[in-house]
């Protein structure tokens, strides 16, 4: 997991990407205007390769239980 001294550093080592403007997406009907407002983006990780393990989803199941908690969560 990164931690905040690691995207302190992250972000002083790119800092000069840091304003660069994200351009509009839609995903699923949704727009994300990214000018407006901050968003938030959940991952559900489904790599069995991914070098941190403990974020690894392995089934269907768990990856939608995940998917609802991340969608609370952004509610909160």
């Amino acid at each position: 997991m990164l931690s905040l001294e690691s995207l302190t550093q992250l972000a002083q080592k790119h800092a000069e990407a840091l304003p660069a403007q994200v351009a509009e997406f839609e995903i699923r009907g949704h727009r994300f205007h990214s000018a407006s407002r901050p968003h938030l983006m959940g991952v559900i990780n489904l790599s069995p390769d991914s070098w941190y393990r403990e974020s690894v989803i392995l089934n269907t199941d768990a990856a939608l239980v995940r998917a609802r908690r991340l969608r609370e969560i952004g509610r909160a």
